[in-house]
């Protein structure tokens, strides 16, 4: 007896069905990258990946293990991190995210900017990769001379102020040279002459850093047209 042959359109609907009923996978990328205030091209400057990658991210589609590596790079997160884990399904219960702060700090480029930084009664500094021997020299060389400046400089009413930007300028073009950058700002909201209670900070990071936005069309600008975006710790913040 003859077996009856399946006809070929019925593979290719079984195919298309197959295709549609696909669910998307569940992922934090959107909502990590709407967390840093990014766009999916700045997303995408970032990652090196291309926009429509992360478009396709979003939207549910596979993550191959290169654009896992460099989504978690850019995002400084463990990968498991870009995967939702809070639970689905029509009983399960939704976690509203709660609305999170980030700060932006300027790259500086000039003695005069990081006085106005490094007067701060507090400071905080952030180094967070293992620097070459040249780098490291110059970064211990260049704590050195914000520590002295700290600790008995700004009191010095006779002090040359001009003179003393001058060389921290000099400091800042060393930490260039070696391929570092220096990022800070004063503490948000506080102001200038209210000195007892500004708090600065300082993160130092690598000129190849792919967290560090410089928009190609404010480079004509100069070094200094480029910034970093840090999350604000809410629990540290004082009530």
């Amino acid at each position: 007896m003859t077996k009856k042959k399946t006809p070929a359109s019925a593979f290719i609907s079984s195919t298309k069905v197959g295709k549609s009923q696909r669910k998307p996978i569940r992922n934090n990328v959107r909502k990590l990258r709407r967390e840093r205030k990014w766009t999916q091209w700045q997303l995408a400057q970032i990652s090196r990946l291309s926009q429509r990658t992360i478009q396709r991210i979003e939207r549910g589609a596979r993550v191959g293990v290169t654009a896992e590596l460099a989504l978690a790079s850019a995002f400084e997160v463990e990968i498991p991190s870009l995967y939702a884990s809070e639970p689905s399904g029509k009983g399960a219960k939704r976690i509203r995210d709660e609305p999170k702060s980030f700060r932006i700090l300027k790259r500086l480029v000039t003695g005069a900017a990081l006085l106005d930084v490094i007067d701060a009664k507090r400071m905080r500094f952030d180094l967070c990769w293992d620097p070459e021997q040249s780098q490291n020299r110059a970064v211990g060389d260049f704590l050195q001379h914000i520590h002295a400046w700290q600790a008995a400089g700004r009191e010095m009413e006779s002090i040359d102020r001009a003179e003393v930007a001058r060389i921290f300028q000099t400091k800042l073009d060393e930490l260039d040279d070696c391929g570092v950058y220096v990022f800070g700002a004063r503490s948000s909201g506080t102001p200038r002459d209210e000195t007892d209670n500004r708090e600065g900070a300082l993160v130092f990071r690598r000129a190849e850093d792919p967290q560090i936005s410089q928009p190609k069309s404010l480079r004509q600008f100069g070094k200094a047209m480029c910034f970093i975006t840090l999350p604000v710790d809410t629990a540290s913040k004082k009530p």
